[in-house]
């Protein structure tokens, strides 16, 4: 691949390095990349026997898409990101504590960057890392009630040595050392490295934790609950109170932390008579960019466009299906709403385009709206912010 700089610098196996070399060549079947960087223990010169290679992809597509294959015997992870789906999973693994892509960004080697748009992002990454996860005293209140609650159930066991009793040692253990961490603002390193990290910062916490995972069952228990009431003040039951919640899926560290699953979008499915046909028209009208194909190129059976952070699902009426389902020859109980920034603006192109759409009107609730029909009669509600005054 033309423009790929660094390659000679990293110190790579000679098969590990045929194998980046064959993953890079194969990159520009699935897209064209802006930025390339590789990362991973493999790179970094502590690998072990299982490591594998992980390739960030930038691209300009509004999609991202993971993917795992083997070049030359050696496992490869490629991660396709457009900026926008970058920094979204930055957000979101800081909310975790556990930020996996901005550590491959910041500890990978660039071997492609076309626009300087690659060091931008890492530089975010780093800003990331030394930042730290940053939860709120809230925050760090409800993970230690989820703690205390691993160990309570620890502890039931008193009596029992099973293997549902070892599992949920293991767990509280887990949990426990979670809290350590992001309660010293520490992002969480990797599971397979928790508690040696731990023994650096915590020498007595981590080997009471390895005591209760390797010593016999009583005295497991023991060191749990020493560990427990030196963290975290107490080993089970302890009086918190919540406070109301008035937001569903709220929580400054998402779902996980408010108990409330969070709905992070919905996708609507349109059954079609014609997949490409209104392929054509939603990226004609709308922008809309295939992310995903089913079928012949030509003649898909499905098809999932985005653009943005926005999604639409296209489906040959009756494929996979019961086609008695889909004997109805109108649509009228199904609008879609789809917000845009500038609804009077959208109108005009599509009015100069020659779409056939119906009068830009101003709603009763404030609203900027009008309305046009795709191929298969769906009604598309097209609505905005209201003009300035």
């Amino acid at each position: 691949m033309a423009g790929l700089t660094g390659l000679d610098a990293l110190a790579l196996e000679d098969r590990h390095r045929s194998a980046l070399e064959q993953a890079l060549a194969w990159l520009p079947e699935v897209i064209t990349p802006v930025g390339i960087l590789v990362s991973g223990s493999l790179v970094r010169g502590n690998p072990h026997p299982a490591s594998d290679l992980d390739i960030v992809v930038l691209h300009d597509a509004p999609w991202r898409r993971r993917v795992q294959r083997w070049f030359n015997g050696t496992p490869v992870e490629v991660f396709f990101n457009s900026e926008a789906w970058l920094r979204h999973s930055l957000k979101k693994e800081t909310a975790q504590g556990r930020p996996v892509m901005a550590h491959m960004l910041a500890t990978g080697a660039t071997l492609l960057d076309t626009e300087d748009r690659l060091s931008a992002l890492r530089k975010e990454a780093l800003t990331v890392l030394e930042r730290g996860p940053g939860f709120s005293p809230d925050a760090l209140l409800r993970d230690r009630y989820a703690a205390a609650t691993q160990v309570e159930d620890a502890l039931d066991f008193r009596d029992e040595d099973t293997a549902d009793a070892r599992q949920v040692r293991a767990l509280a253990v887990a949990a426990l050392v979670r809290h350590a961490f992001l309660k010293r603002n520490q992002f969480l390193p990797r599971p397979k490295e928790r508690l040696q990290v731990l023994a650096q910062s915590q020498p007595e916490l981590a080997s009471r934790l390895s005591a209760a995972l390797q010593l016999p069952h009583s005295e497991a228990l023991t060191a749990l609950r020493e560990a427990s009431e030196s963290l975290i003040g107490g080993a089970g039951f302890f009086e918190w109170d919540s406070g109301p919640e008035t937001t569903l899926g709220g929580g400054e560290a998402g779902s996980a932390q408010s108990g409330i699953m969070t709905i992070v979008r919905i996708t609507p499915l349109l059954n079609v008579a014609d997949v490409e046909r209104s392929r054509q028209f939603y990226a004609e009208t709308m922008g809309f960019q295939v992310s995903d194909l089913a079928g012949p190129q030509d003649d898909p059976v499905w098809a999932r466009l985005t653009r943005g952070e926005a999604a639409l699902m296209l489906n040959r009426r009756g494929e996979g299906r019961d086609r008695r389902l889909f004997e109805r020859a109108d649509h009228r109980d199904v609008v879609l709403y789809i917000w845009v920034e500038d609804a009077a603006d959208l109108h005009g192109r599509l009015v100069r385009l020659g779409v056939d759409v119906g009068d830009l009107e101003q709603q009763d609730y404030g609203l900027l709206q009008f309305a046009l029909y795709d191929p298969d009669g769906y009604e598309l509600a097209i609505t905005g912010p209201p003009s300035p005054a």
